[in-house]
């Protein structure tokens, strides 16, 4: 499963990089994208894989769907999950607190992270996260 939340339509559009490069090949990795504020509590029980993408707003600030369910998401027990996280963020004119969001959701699991710059460094996009989904799918794999 892969969560997110997207006010700009940034971090939907890497999510969608992310299920394409999942789904290419033999195709074995099936995701299904949901916005965080669709979430329900099963969904955290049903799967072992997720992928959860969060940009990160102005001074550090959590994109208000991750804001809104952040109470909630503590109390997730990810025993046994492994967990991919992505964020998004403006590296120049919020360089202090670049992709904070990710360190917001961190928790004690395995998390591996990718932080995307798509206001100023869009044509590094595909490349950066056709390089993350590789070692994501790797760990799949393990």
């Amino acid at each position: 499963v892969e969560a997110l939340g997207s006010d700009t339509g940034n971090t939907e559009d890497v999510s969608n990089m992310v299920v394409d490069l999942l789904m290419a090949g033999e195709g074995r990795y099936i995701t299904n994208i949901v916005n965080v504020e669709d979430i329900e509590p099963e969904d955290w029980k049903s799967h072992k894989y997720y992928i959860l993408g969060i940009p990160t707003w102005y001074d550090g600030e959590l994109q208000s769907d991750w804001e809104d369910y952040l109470e909630e998401f503590k109390t997730i027990d990810f025993t046994g999950k492994t967990v991919a996280l992505f964020g998004l963020g403006d590296q120049y004119t919020y360089a202090t607190w670049f992709c904070d969001g990710v360190g917001i959701l961190q928790k004690e699991n395995n998390f591996y992270g990718l932080c995307i710059d798509q206001d100023n460094q869009e044509q590094l996009t595909k490349d950066r996260v056709t390089n993350w989904v590789e070692k994501v799918k790797k760990e799949l794999e393990s």
